[in-house]
């Protein structure tokens, strides 16, 4: 589990930041990935596998009728109808109901598309916050703090303090789009034991296409926070959290000013710059004093 999350910042951003000793929680329509929270669920499905699967599922609770409940109306039919799929024996079973999967499972890829645009509509509103598990990745300092210009600070549990970042959760990072069932859920769906919920949404809030692997990105999902309607909220952070502070190579006159802000308001969290080290890699010189 990580210990550490590093958010990457611009002078303008890092300036409220630090004095407001405050990090900002932003709806998906502020990312810069046009597909973050929004990439349509896939519908590619193995059909024979699925009605194979889905009526061995249901045989078993016809066989077994109270061993779990019903989460759908499916459940509750073959439940319901349990002594006389019975008495017609498995073969026959599989004959009258093999039709009946398989014109479902071609009209299922329009319901779930129906399905999943409910669910990204939700995703929409809800408010995030973006956190990296590094703080020397070059692109991502070109890119979030300003060509080198802002800084990078880091976060951790505090003791004491309900600190939020340990649910923190890692980005998955993907090729493919993913379904909003698999096969075995699809089956088990089909067979009256699960139902959609929108919890079936979890997966799309951390997930992102590999091209972002190198962002290394940790979220944090609470829902729409305290103000719905606004599309980011400046949520306080307690100072201890805060436990170091990294300038860009580029950022000597907001080091300069800021500097002074983070002895003040953070006297315990280490400072740092950063310079052009070797071989690609960024350095980093300790700033304040190190005790003996």
């Amino acid at each position: 589990m990580m210990d550490r999350y590093f958010k990457y910042l611009s002078p303008a951003g890092a300036r409220p930041t630090l004095t407001g000793s405050a990090l900002r929680w932003s709806r998906p329509s502020r990312f810069n990935d046009l597909f973050d929270m929004a990439v349509p669920y896939s519908t590619d499905f193995d059909a024979d596998g699925v009605a194979q699967r889905a009526l061995d599922l249901m045989w078993e609770r016809v066989q077994h009728p109270g061993q779990r409940p019903p989460m759908n109306q499916m459940g509750v039919l073959l439940e319901h109808f349990s002594p006389h799929f019975l008495r017609l024996g498995r073969e026959q079973f599989d004959k009258d109901l093999c039709l009946g999967i398989r014109e479902t499972l071609a009209k299922l890829p329009g319901h779930m598309d129906v399905f999943g645009k409910e669910i990204v509509g939700h995703l929409k509103i809800i408010k995030v916050l973006c956190l990296s598990g590094v703080h020397d990745d070059n692109t991502m300092w070109a890119l979030y703090a300003d060509n080198h210009r802002g800084l990078v600070l880091e976060f951790a549990n505090a003791d004491g303090v309900d600190s939020v970042y340990r649910v923190a959760k890692p980005v998955n990072y993907s090729d493919r789009a993913p379904p909003i069932l698999d096969d075995e859920g699809l089956a088990n769906f089909l067979a009256g034991n699960i139902t959609l919920t929108p919890d079936l949404a979890d997966p799309l809030m951390f997930l992102k296409s590999a091209h972002w692997r190198y962002e290394r990105e940790l979220r944090i999902v609470t829902g729409e926070g305290r103000n719905p309607d606004a599309e980011f909220e400046d949520v306080p952070f307690h100072p201890r959290e805060l436990v170091a502070v990294y300038f860009g190579a580029r950022a000597a006159e907001l080091r300069t000013e800021l500097e002074p802000v983070v002895v003040e308001k953070y006297p315990h969290a280490q400072r740092w710059q950063a310079s052009q080290g070797k071989e690609f890699q960024i350095a980093f010189t300790r700033l304040d004093k190190v005790s003996a």
